[in-house]
Order: structure tokens, then C-alpha cells, then sequence
């Protein structure tokens, strides 16, 4: 069933009144919570003129073509479920006045209070845009609930949005360059591939990833704290929520570099940036005068399950989670501690290891006790966040250079000049890490809670990581 682009009301619609959450969308609402509300954010500069009309019809389109935003969450039978409310109209923009003097550096920044309200899925959708315009540039904020959407969905929202932007302003069709979607695909997420034979042909090889879970139960890793420097770090009350969101660019030559590495070396990319963050932890930690009590170090992975079909899905949340420890020791030598990191990465994934947490968190909501506990479990948590967006705006990048050819005047299109996406903080787990690519550079981003963390520390954290990625890609430990 493909989804009406002319009339998106008809595909509300078509859909059931009422649509039961599934597992993964019940667990990150289980791990929703006032002091650390479980939402992905993205910050965009671009250069280009936004109008508030355009824009925020831009949005809205977006939306209706993403069915489950037009969803309200309630309760039925005791069970959480999406409601369809087609006269709810909700905003999905605030738009926020710029002063004459004011820099881009200055831009506004969602507080606590303004994301538990404009993302209360009761009344509201999952997703909210802030924008800050001025006539050349403009900062988007988008901030997304993870019950409806994973990292990799979060971007094709982004690019989404500045497609049909551009293609309002330049008097194209609307959704001109967007995938027509698959409504089918959308009631269909629950399914995860256990009847493939993809999965099948290992699964004689899972309790080897059962054995190898049963060590994060028992071991202690390093948690970051609350550390005895002089940085400023924010006094507010236990019912506010505080995120900051600092990111800096790696340069061509030392991306270019990496990626020679390598292909070199036959590891993926991931791998080197993996075995940064690993190398960066221990370092930085000292630095800043909290020498780790715990020798492991223990990362949590989010991995996409997505498969080429699921591009023509509405967005939903089709990600798992891993985690993966490392000690100083296993450290030491670098080429085999990045041989082996990468090997154990492409083990979970090709063996489809990965899947094994989306079947332990369906077994859990059959109650919601045991998954409400599950998902605030510090235990359950590791020491960072690691995630892996690849090339988040490769399709508007790709559409812009199509426009600019077949035009003479591009001055209607956007141009993206720096961004950040990043994934939620807990308790316990206060800083989050992404990488990112464009155009030829990667890009490297820390979401942390600024209750333990001062923005100068975060800052640090990521100078470390690219001194680190310097040494890996240069041979030089």
C-alpha cells in the first residue's frame, strides 16, 4: 500500500485506529523520564534565508508523510498504544527571535522545560523544530522522541525537511526527490527477521553470544562522575533536565587519512573511531582528576537492523543495542586491539548477535514492571554512548547538486555549514558521542548532561578523541 503524497489525510485514514507500541517503542518510553528524557537532537547551522511560512509547511508535510507523528500515545487495556488523532493540529515549530547583534555561537537552546512540553506524546508529536533565523544564516534544533524514531531516521527527518523547503521556496513540487513510501512497512515494525534464513543459518552460533552477554552482568566499568575540577558545571534542581551539545570538524587530510588506514589495514572505519573513543576514555578521565576505580571501560552501540526495503517505510525505530567492554590491558598494542575490535563488530553483526536484545526486551513487555526496570537500570548502562550515523545528509547533498545543475539560479537552496546530531544521556551515562561524514571530513559530536559535565570537558573529551584518531591513522603509538 503506497502512501498518498496529494492526500496524506487519507493515509491517517487508512491506518488502525489503534496501533499497539512494539517492544523497542514500549522499552526507550520505559526509559523516559523528567530528570532524562529519552530524545535524539540535531543542531543545524545553514546558510540561506528560511522563511517561518515555508518552513514551517515544510515540516508539516514531512510529518503527515511519517504517520506514526500523527499518532497520539494512550492506554488501552492497561497497554500503551498509538491513537490516531487527525484534529489534533500541534505546531511542530517554534520559532525564535534573533537580536540584530547576536551571533551564531549565541543561538538559542532548548531547555528542560521546553522539550517535556513541546515532546509530551500524550498531546503531542514526537518530534519539535526550533528555529533561529537570520538573513543569511539560520540554526534548526530538532529534538525527536526515541520511541518513535532511531539515530539513522533522525536524519532522513532533517534532509526531509530541507528538500521540501527548497523545493516550496523554488516553486517545485513539494515532495520532489522523496521516496514515495510503503505504509505496509510501517505495520510491519515489529518484525525483526527471525523467519530469514540470514538468521537462521546462525543461529546454532547464539549461545556463544549468550555466554559472552553473561560477563556485562557481573563486571563494573567505569562510570563518569560529578569530577573535583574548577569547570563550571550547572547547579539546577533533580526535576530539571540539562543537555549540552558541543562538535568539531576533523580536517580533510586527516579524514582522508583514516579511510587510507583502513582500507590498509581491512578494518572498518567504525572500528578506528570505536578504538579512539576506547584509547580517549582512560586519558581524558585523568585529566580530569578522576582516575577510573573500574578497569573496563564498557561502550553501548547502537546498531540499525533497517534493511534497503525499510527506506520506504515512514519513519519508525528499527535500531538494537550492544555493548562492548575493553580494558587498559587489551589496549597496549594497538593494531591487534583495533584487529580484534573490528572482528568482534562484524562477528555481532554478521552472525546478527545484535538481535538477541530486541528478543530479550520482547520477552520483558510482557511485563511492565520488568521492563520499566530494565530500562532504568544503571547496571544495564555502560560508560558512553558510541553511535555511528554514517553520511547523514548524502541524499540532500545529492538532490542540491541535481537542483544547481538544472538551474541558473540556486540562491533558493540551503546550504548545510555545520551540525551535530546526538543521542539521549542517563543517569550514570552522562555524555553521548557521534560520528558523522560530510563532505570528505568527518565530523565528531558529544551530547552531555551539564549537572556533571562542564562544556569545556566535553570539549576536551573530543580533542582527545582526535589526537587519538591521529595516532591510530598515523602509526604513531
Amino acid at each position: 500500500m503506497a502512501i498518498s503524497e496529494s492526500n496524506p489525510e487519507d493515509n491517517i485514514a487508512s491506518l488502525p485506529a489503534c496501533m499497539s507500541l512494539t517492544s523497542i517503542e514500549q522499552f526507550h518510553l520505559a526509559a523516559d523520564g523528567a530528570d532524562h528524557p529519552n530524545l535524539l537532537f540535531c543542531k543545524l547551522l545553514v546558510r540561506g534565508n528560511l522563511d517561518r511560512s515555508i518552513l514551517e509547511k515544510a515540516i508539516e508535510r514531512v510529518t503527515k508523510r511519517h504517520l506514526l507523528w500523527n499518532r497520539r500515545l494512550a492506554a488501552q487495556n492497561r497497554k500503551p498504544v498509538w491513537i490516531a488523532k487527525p484534529d489534533c493540529q500541534t505546531s511542530l515549530l517554534s520559532w525564535i527571535d534573533v537580536s540584530a547583534d547576536q551571533s551564531n555561537e549565541e543561538a538559542f537552546m532548548p531547555s528542560g522545560l521546553d522539550l517535556r512540553r513541546k515532546l509530551d506524546l500524550e498531546s503531542t508529536p514526537g518530534a519539535h523544530v526550533w528555529c533561529q533565523a537570520s538573513r543569511q544564516y539560520a540554526v534548526l534544533f530538532l529534538a525527536i522522541h526515541h520511541s518513535v524514531c532511531d539515530g539513522l531516521g533522525g536524519t532522513r527527518i532533517i534532509s526531509e525537511i530541507l528538500i521540501t523547503h527548497d523545493n516550496l521556496v523554488a516553486d517545485r513540487p513539494w515532495d520532489d526527490g522523496l521516496k514515495q513510501l510503503d505504509l505496509e512497512r510501517l505495520l510491519q515494525r515489529h518484525r525483526i527477521g527471525l523467519n530469514k534464513w540470514s538468521y537462521w543459518k546462525h543461529f546454532w552460533k547464539q549461545p556463544i553470544a549468550l555466554a559472552g552477554m553473561a560477563k556485562f552482568l557481573f563486571r563494573g566499568f567505569y562510570v563518569i562522575k560529578k569530577g573535583q575540577t574548577n569547570a563550571h558545571v550547572k547547579d539546577v534542581d533533580g526535576g530539571s533536565q540539562s543537555s549540552g551539545l558541543v562538535g568539531r570538524w576533523i580536517s580533510k587530510d586527516l579524514s582522508a587519512l583514516i579511510d587510507r588506514v583502513a582500507a590498509r589495514k581491512e578494518v572498518a572505519v567504525n572500528a578506528i573511531a570505536m578504538a579512539s573513543v576506547f584509547y580517549a576514555l582512560p586519558e581524558w578521565s585523568r585529566q580530569q582528576n578522576d582516575r577510573p576505580a573500574e578497569k573496563w571501560f564498557r561502550m553501548v552501540l547502537p546498531i540499525s537492523i533497517a534493511s534497503k526495503s525499510d527506506l520506504r517505510s515512514p519513519i519508525t525505530n528499527r535500531a538494537t543495542i550492544v555493548q562492548v567492554d575493553r580494558c587498559e590491558n587489551q589496549m597496549r598494542e594497538a593494531d591487534s586491539f583495533l584487529h580484534y575490535l573490528d572482528r568482534e563488530i562484524k562477528i555481532i553483526v554478521g552472525w546478527e548477535f545484535d538481535k538477541i536484545f530486541l528478543l530479550m526486551i520482547r520477552l520483558m513487555s510482557v511485563s511492565r514492571w520488568w521492563l520499566h526496570r530494565v530500562a532504568n537500570n544503571p547496571r544495564a548502562r555502560g560508560t558512553i554512548v558510541f553511535t555511528n550515523l554514517g553520511q547523514p545528509f548524502r541524499s540532500f547533498e545529492k538532490r542540491a547538486k541535481r537542483v544547481a545543475r538544472s538551474i541558473q539560479d540556486s540562491d533558493t537552496s540551503t546550504e548545510i555549514v555545520d551540525f551535530d546530531f546526538a543521542g539521549p544521556t542517563r543517569s550514570a551515562m552522562p555524555l553521548s558521542f557521534t560520528i558523522q561524514r560530510h563532505q570528505q571530513r568527518y565530523r565528531i559530536s558529544a551530547r552531555f548532561d551539564e549537572r556533571v559535565l562542564a562544556s569545556e570537558q566535553a570539549a576536551s573529551f573530543l580533542e582527545r578523541v582526535e589526537i587519538e584518531l591521529s595516532k591510530l591513522a598515523g602509526a604513531d603509538r
